[in-house]
This record gives C-alpha cells, sequence and structure tokens, in this order.
C-alpha cells in the first residue's frame, strides 16, 4: 500500500489530472486490504486541487461519508480520515445515506482542529491517522497498510449489513485473499498431526492432555481457529479431559456409553462413532447416522470442517450463535444441535444463490461468522424488516424473566427441582417454558453439564453460614514445624465461583475479541508507548495472546491466572 500511497503522492505533486491509471493500480495491488470496495482518486477537476485525495467506500466515487486519505500539500501531510462528504446528494439521498456515528464524532478530532487553522477544505472530516510527506514520499508510513485495514473494518462494522448471501458476496474475494493460504497450512499440519486413518489409534494423552499443545482438542481450540470458529471452551466441553492424574468423562457421555465400563472403553466407543461420523456424514443422511447422541456440537462441527472440506456444509459450531443468525432470518428451529441447524442454513443459503456451493467453504463458514459479529452482536443493522425485528424481539421477551429470584415453600415443594430448570433456561439463554415442558431427566443432565463445566454452583445457607463462608475471611493455619500461628485470607463460595470458576469463559471471551481485532495495546496498557498504543493484538499458533513487548512476548491464559490471583491474595 505505502508504494500506491507514494505514487499517489508524487502524481498530485506534478499536478497531474489523470487519475484513472492510480485508481486501478491501488486496486489490483491492495485487493486484499480494501475487499469489494470502491478507489476514487481526484486530483482536480479542470484546475490543480490543493487538496487531492482517494476515497475507499461502497460507492464508485466519492458520494457519502467514507474512509478518505487527504493530502494537503501546504501542510506536507497525508490525512488518513473518516471522511465527511461536503456535498449534498439530494437526488439520491435514499441511497448515499451513510453517515459516521456518534462514537467517531466524539472520539476524534476534526482536521480542523487537528491543524488549529481554517483549512481549505474538508475540515469536517474526522481524523484517524496522519502521515509526513516530504520530498513527494511518505515518511512515517510504516503503519499505513494496518492502519487502512483497521478503518476499514469500523467502516464495515458501521454499514448496514444487508441479507447474509449478500454480505458473503461482497465479502468473498477479500476473505479468499487474506485467509485461505492461512487457513490451508492448519488443515495440513493437522491431518499431518492427526490423520484420519489414525483417528482410532490416538490416546486420551493424545486427545486432551493437560499442557499438551499438539493435543486434539488443542488443535481444535486453538491452532485450527481460522477454519474453526468457536472454541472448545473449559475441560468438560472436551468431553473427556484430564482429573487428578487420571481422565473424566462428561455425564452425558458417560450415560450414553453406560455399557462400555470404564474411562478407556468409553473412549475408545467415543472414538468408533466419531470415525463413522467423519467419514459417512452427508446432509441428506444426519438424523439416520445414529452416533454421538449427546452435546458435542463444536467436536462433530469441527472435525467436519477438518477432516471433510468436500462436504459443503455451511454453519457454526455453536448451536446458539448460530441461532443469532438464523432468527434474524427468520428461520429458528427449536433444537440445540448445531448441525441440524447448520443443514438448514446450507439449504437456505443454496436457495439464496445455487452458485455459493462453488465457493470455498472455509471462507463462507469465516463470512458467516464476521455476519454475526458485524451485522448482529453490534446491531449496526438499523434496516431490519419489521418481520425479522418482531421475531427477534418476541423471542427476547420469552426469555426475559427475573434473574433475582427466592422460591420459597416448605421442605418437598419443589424448589430444588425447579431451581435446576431455571438454572439450565438462564445459562443456555432458553425459554423457561421450552425448559419445563423438557423431560426432566433431560434437564438434570444438562443440569449436571453445566456443574462441571464451572458455570452453576449449588449451595445450601444455614444458621452457622456467615460471611467468611460465602465471600471471604480469615482463616488460621500452623506454620509446618512450628506452633506458630499465622491468618491468610481465604475466599468462600461465591467469591472463588466469581474469580476462579468464570476465568475460564472470561478468557475465552477476551481471546475471541482479540482473534476479531477488537483489542488494542493501548487498552491493556494505557500508558504504553505512544507508537504501540495502536497496536491490534493477535492469537499465535499456540492460541496466545502476542503482547508488544520488545519482539514480541506471548500472554498465556495460565500467566493471566497467576496474576489475576496474586492480585487477589
Amino acid at each position: 500500500m505505502i508504494n500506491d500511497i507514494n505514487r499517489f503522492i508524487q502524481l498530485a505533486d506534478t499536478n497531474n489530472l489523470k487519475t484513472k491509471e492510480i485508481e486501478t493500480q491501488i486496486t489490483n495491488n491492495n485487493r486484499d486490504i480494501i475487499g469489494n470496495f470502491h478507489v476514487t482518486v481526484s486530483f482536480g477537476v479542470t484546475n490543480v486541487a490543493n487538496i487531492p485525495w482517494f476515497s475507499i467506500s461502497r460507492f464508485t466515487d466519492y458520494k457519502e461519508d467514507a474512509p478518505v486519505f487527504l493530502y494537503y500539500k501546504k501542510q506536507n501531510k497525508l490525512v488518513l480520515s473518516f471522511g465527511v462528504k461536503e456535498e449534498k446528494n439530494n437526488k439520491d439521498s435514499l441511497k448515499y445515506n451513510f453517515k459516521w456515528n456518534d462514537l467517531i464524532r466524539e472520539n476524534y478530532q476534526t482536521v480542523q482542529e487537528y491543524f488549529g487553522e481554517r483549512v481549505d477544505r474538508y475540515g469536517d472530516s474526522y481524523v484517524y491517522k496522519t502521515f509526513d510527506v516530504a520530498n513527494s514520499v511518505v515518511a512515517n508510513g510504516e503503519s499505513i497498510s494496518t492502519d487502512l485495514t483497521e478503518m476499514l473494518m469500523t467502516y464495515k462494522k458501521q454499514l448496514p449489513c444487508g441479507s447474509l448471501i449478500n454480505y458473503i458476496k461482497a465479502n468473498y474475494t477479500s476473505y479468499l485473499n487474506k485467509f485461505l493460504g492461512v487457513m490451508d497450512k492448519e488443515r495440513v499440519d493437522f491431518l499431518n498431526a492427526f490423520p484420519l486413518n489414525n483417528l482410532l489409534n490416538i490416546t486420551l494423552d493424545d486427545y486432551s492432555k493437560n499442557g499438551n499443545k499438539d493435543s486434539f482438542t488443542n488443535y481444535i481450540e486453538n491452532k485450527t481457529s481460522n477454519i474453526c470458529s468457536g472454541n472448545l471452551g473449559i475441560n468438560p466441553n472436551k468431553l473427556f479431559y484430564p482429573k487428578n492424574n487420571g481422565y473424566e468423562v462428561l455425564s452425558t457421555v458417560s450415560s450414553a456409553y453406560e455399557t462400555f465400563g470404564s474411562v478407556n472403553l468409553k473412549f475408545d466407543e467415543f472414538k468408533r462413532e466419531l470415525h463413522y461420523f467423519i467419514t459417512n456424514f452427508n446432509i441428506n443422511n444426519y438424523q439416520t447416522l445414529n452416533v454421538l447422541k449427546f452435546r458435542a456440537n463444536i467436536i462433530k462441527f469441527n472435525v467436519l470442517r477438518l477432516y471433510r472440506n468436500d462436504v459443503a456444509l455451511y454453519g457454526l459450531p455453536s448451536q446458539r450463535e448460530l441461532s443469532k443468525i438464523l432468527v434474524k432470518i427468520g428461520l429458528n428451529i427449536n433444537s440445540d444441535d448445531s448441525i441440524a441447524k447448520s443443514i438448514i442454513l446450507t439449504n437456505y443459503l443454496i436457495s439464496q444463490d445455487p452458485q455459493i456451493v462453488n465457493l470455498n467453504t472455509d471462507i463462507v463458514n469465516r463470512l458467516i461468522w464476521d455476519y454475526k459479529v458485524d451485522c448482529i452482536d453490534s446491531n449496526v443493522n438499523q434496516e431490519d424488516s419489521s418481520e425479522d425485528s418482531n421475531e427477534e424481539e418476541k423471542i427476547s421477551m420469552n426469555k426475559n424473566f427475573d434473574k433475582n429470584l427466592i422460591l420459597y415453600g416448605p421442605p418437598g415443594t419443589g424448589k430444588t427441582y425447579n431451581t435446576k430448570i431455571y438454572a439450565v433456561a438462564i445459562c443456555d439463554d432458553l425459554d423457561l417454558d421450552e425448559v419445563k415442558n423438557r423431560n426432566y431427566d433431560d434437564v438434570l443432565k444438562r443440569y449436571d453439564e453445566l456443574v462441571l463445566e464451572n458455570r452453576v454452583k449449588f449451595t445450601t445457607f444455614h444458621q452457622s453460614y456467615g460471611y467468611e463462608d460465602f465471600i471471604e475471611g480469615l482463616y488460621p493455619e500452623i506454620k509446618n514445624g512450628s506452633d506458630q500461628i499465622t491468618y491468610r485470607v481465604k475466599a468462600g463460595v461465591f467469591k472463588a465461583f466469581c474469580a476462579n470458576e468464570s476465568f475460564d469463559s472470561l478468557w475465552d471471551s477476551f481471546v475471541l475479541d482479540v482473534k476479531n481485532g477488537k483489542v488494542k495495546w493501548g487498552d491493556i496498557l494505557p500508558n504504553a508507548d505512544e507508537h504501540k498504543k495502536d497496536t491490534v493484538l493477535s492469537v499465535n499458533g499456540n492460541g496466545n495472546i502476542d503482547l508488544p513487548y520488545a519482539n514480541g512476548v506471548p500472554f498465556t491464559r495460565e500467566n493471566a491466572k497467576k496474576n489475576l490471583f496474586r492480585s487477589r491474595s
């Protein structure tokens, strides 16, 4: 990008009014950054402009607010700005109607404010970054590609998204250029580590040993994150997980394989079913495969993505996140199965555009995830149809029951029974009536899973139960080899639950934000060096976060937890 920008400046300084050549050059050389956006260059019309510019926007020409590079010749500055369109397009005001939101207007200086003097034009645009220009060359443009990428991400998030199929088609080329090589490498590395013909032979240590960065579950959770949107979360979601120098099995898995005895025998049956599922799956036979009949959404979806990239299955591993998309397009179904929901979405997308099957499935699935982030989670789409909005509102209202409840009554009137129903509805974001209508044994199984996942804690208050038991208190200890008594602060049930048990889910959420380019170094360390504050953090191949100390320092889950609890001791 920097070479093309220097070419733009050189042409501007030679008073060249021809723009087509440089527009084509910028577009063709930077497709991985600008995607399907349009580049428009202006050196002036008839007369040479004092402030040449080029915009990158959803329409040809600079017809509404958009990212704009402004070259202020007099000040020798190139300004990357949230460009504010000066002329009004009264004729097409309904079409060219994008305006920067209040966050931009409140948090960035205008060009006029930045220079502290009246400028000839575009003074109402908002300054994102500035670059010094000397001898027709940008003198400090090392970060210019990253800066533009970040601005275009902000721009994209503020644009009305429209339909999912249009979002996929509009962004497909740029995503293909950006992610395909990375995804191909992730798949090759995974298949080299766990070839399908050896899947039946892997051990529990291969599958999920603590500290084994090359384990099967760590590959799916961290090392293939570009292909597999979502992660396995904390240990119990891995179905088989290390505990007390051995291995435990999730209760629902144990129940499904109760005739197989030991954990190792259950694991052998799980591997057999997983292998059968992978090799025999197609969209039309899923309901008849009759294997893996327990909650294993992430494992099932991601092994299909990794082993069977020949299968055009569009969706997400998390059924909850996928539901957000299905609700938006009016296809929500009453199921907690991500494969079933993905099949519904796949058939819908093919009905919208049969040619989608000719696109790379990994790229399409990445776009589905980003559509959820950009167009649903961030609530930027203000043009939902009333039908979609009402459906989403109706479902939200059904789940909107009071969370602070006191269930009272004499023993045997169902307080504990109903508590578990409420816990499942709250944790899984489900309609309370839906959970009440389920078989209670199924509810109980899900409740037990949530307890194992450290998302639910059950405690009993009694007359001698005090603040120290619930929040924190001082507890005496006798030092080894002496009679000396010391006191230490010990967390109670509630504080330990909030701090320790919720840490993993908070970490997973933080890592997801980093993967989506939402966290800068300055957000973490406000007093960071000025030139590093705007560095966007990234997740490395081991699932750790690279911090911009010196040549880069990895920040791990273990270090984060250690520092958190050191600060609380």
